[in-house]
Formats: C-alpha cells, structure tokens, sequence
C-alpha cells in the first residue's frame, strides 16, 4: 500500500494524517455523491496525490481528457482566427471603401466564429466515427448502454466548443471572453460533475480496470444473463441479497465478467467493492470499530468494504498456504471472523463470488446459500466452461 500525502475527507473537512504522520479514519459520507463531495474528490486526486508512487485515478484521467479537448478546440481555432486576422487587416480591409463601418466590423468578428465553428465541425466528424466504431464492436451478448457512448460524445464535443468560442472570443473584444466564460462555465461544470459521479464511483470501489459489460464477448445463457443483469443494475433494495458464483477455466474471462458486473454498478451510482479473496480474508479479521472507515490504496481512497452494497470477491479458489485450492467446505473455517451480525448484512448484499472448478459451482452454491442465509433461488451459478 502506498504512503498518500493527503487524503480525501468526503465531507471536504480534516485531513487523513495528522502532523506526526498518523492516518487518523475517514467515514464514508451520507451523501457520497453531492457536488462537494465530488469536488473533495477531484481536488484529492489532482493536489493530494499524483506522486511517483502513486497510481492515476479515473477522476484525474477524466479532468486531463477533459483540458485536452478543451485546448483541441482552443489551439487550431487560434491559428485560424489569427490567420483571418492578417487577412483582414492585410488584403481585405486596406481595399474597403468604408472600412470603419458596422457592418465591416460585424463581417470580420464573424469571421473568428466561422473559424471555431469549421474547427468544431472536423471533432464533430471525428466523434461520431469514433461513436459508430464504438458501437460496431459491441460484442451483442449483453444489451449495450448506448446514452454513456452518446454522453461521452456530447461531453468531448463541449468541450472542443468551449475551447474554440474562448479562442474567437479573444479576438472579439474583451468582453465577449467574459460573457463566453459566463455563458459557458455552467454547462461545462454540470457536464464535469455528471461525469466524475461515475468516476469516483468506479475508482473508489477498487476495480482493477474500467470493462462494460457490452463488450463480454462470450456466450451465456438467458438465465444467467438475467442473473447477472440483477446483480450489476441500479441500486435498490429490490435487488439486494442476490449472490452470483462465476466459474469457468482459464481464459474464459471470469475476472472481466466479474469487473464488468461492478463497472456497471458504479456507473449506476452504486457503491460497491472489489476485493481478491485473500484480502477479505485480511480484511475479515479488522476489529468491527473501523466499520465506515475509508481504505487507502495507491492513491486511491476505497470504499468501506463493509458498508458496500455491491461486493466482488475474486480468486476465491486461487490457492492459499503454498498453493492449496479453497473448497466450498472450507468457506465457513476461513470466513470464522466475520460474525453472526456481518455475516447477515453480507446475505443482503449483492456479492459476486469468482471460482476457477466450475464442475462445483453447485457447491458452492450451497455453501454460500448456508454460509450467509441466502435462499437457494436468490444465488446462480455462471459457469463459463465453453461447450465441448
């Protein structure tokens, strides 16, 4: 675990380290996903880490892509406003009659705006290639999300205008580059604020990489589909207490299933975990006292894996002790220190539980159906093993 110079309070107050270095506990707040707590995030990942030791987080990527589009716009619309400049002022003016006129004025501020919006257009062509590309490589296995493809289009092509009217703003007068700023800034922080929700969402759940579940290119069966479909919709009760075992040998894309599952959920504004099983066994054995307390990871700050409502717990079967397999039988011994309480609450959840020996995914079914006091009919096997 990396040493983070700063942390992230999710009420914006107080620091996660005190002067002698100590870390002290920071909660997870009520309100996860308010605009402060957003901006306590963004602010966090742009000014408290970004060391070498410290890995990139989404919010950040976000932001710097965001800058980037924005001085895409601004930069080739500079050029060609300032290319029309000497134009004007070189070869057309000097051949006016009445060169000091309105509508002489007009033409030549017009022309600055004709520039961004020709150099809005190329990003225009260039995003909704970019978007039929995007869609032409969904897989069809799971229904696509097509409005977060459409949202990310809408958010580039923003911000490629921002930066082009800021430009030709610049050689209209002062004033034009306040009011654009005024007129602008507004869609352009409700854009960012709708964006790093899901960021922070996805980044603080600790998922390894970003995988939509659109892009899972393997078949599955009605009925897992709708298993699965369960487990990484939107947050609500209706959906809790459902569990999903994945299994399925190597190569069959059990993690990327498993990820995706937690993607989607975080894109739903879902708060959820990922955990390999060796660390919830770590984990498991915490003292209660630090429930809501927020966990520090390269950089990252994780949510409280005890208070999630989405848990995914990889490798469940990887090896433990110089490489013995984990059985079904052997869940309860390994899992002794959760307690009646936090075993209960885990039942509740949604869980996803990824196992390599699919010929006993039944089992494991019925472990954990045991284990936690899950309904048979609330915990489905997805057993990847292709046929033949």
């Amino acid at each position: 675990m990396a040493v983070v110079a700063g942390s992230f309070e999710p009420r914006g107050i107080g620091v996660a380290q005190s002067a002698r270095g100590e870390r002290r506990s920071v909660k997870l707040s009520p309100h996860p996903f308010s605009f402060f707590t957003v901006l306590a995030a963004a602010k966090h990942d742009c000014f408290g880490t970004k060391d070498v030791q410290d890995a990139v987080t989404a919010t950040y990527v976000w932001m710097a892509d965001q800058i980037g589009h924005l001085t895409l716009g601004f930069v080739p619309t500079l050029l060609l406003c300032w290319l029309w400049s000497a134009v004007w002022q070189g070869w057309i003016e000097p051949c006016l009659t009445a060169p000091t006129c309105s509508v002489c004025g007009a033409v030549s501020y017009l022309g600055y705006f004709v520039a961004a919006l020709l150099v809005w257009g190329v990003w225009v062509y260039k995003e909704i290639a970019d978007y039929r590309d995007s869609v032409a490589k969904l897989k069809g296995i799971f229904p696509p999300d097509r409005s977060d493809l459409r949202h990310n289009v809408q958010a580039a092509l923003l911000y490629f205008a921002i930066g082009g009217i800021l430009a030709a703003a610049a050689f209209a007068t002062a004033w034009a580059v306040l009011i654009a700023l005024l007129v602008l800034i507004v869609p352009g922080i409700a854009t960012a604020f709708w964006w790093l929700q899901r960021k922070v969402a996805f980044q603080q759940a600790g998922l390894p990489y970003l995988y939509r579940l659109a892009n899972f290119p393997f078949p599955i069966t009605p009925s897992e589909l709708a298993a699965i479909g369960t487990v990484s919709g939107p947050p609500g009760e209706t959906r809790d207490g459902h569990h999903i075992v994945i299994g399925g040998p190597i190569g069959t894309g059990k993690t990327s299933l498993a990820v995706g599952v937690g993607t989607e959920f975080a894109f739903s504004l879902g708060i959820g975990r990922y955990l390999s099983f060796i660390d919830l066994l770590e984990l498991a054995g915490t003292p209660g006292g630090r429930d809501g307390a927020m966990e520090f990871d390269d950089g990252r700050v994780l949510w409280p894996w005890r208070d999630c409502s989405l848990l995914i717990i990889d490798d469940v079967n990887a090896g433990l002790n110089g490489g013995s397999t984990v059985m079904p039988e052997s869940l309860p011994a390994l899992l002794a220190n959760l307690d009646q309480k936090q075993r209960d609450l885990m039942g509740k959840r949604r869980m996803v539980w990824v196992v390599g020996v699919s010929d006993k995914l039944g089992d494991w079914c019925q472990a954990l159906s045991s284990f936690f006091g899950v309904p048979m009919d609330h915990v489905a096997a997805i057993d990847l093993t292709p046929d033949g």
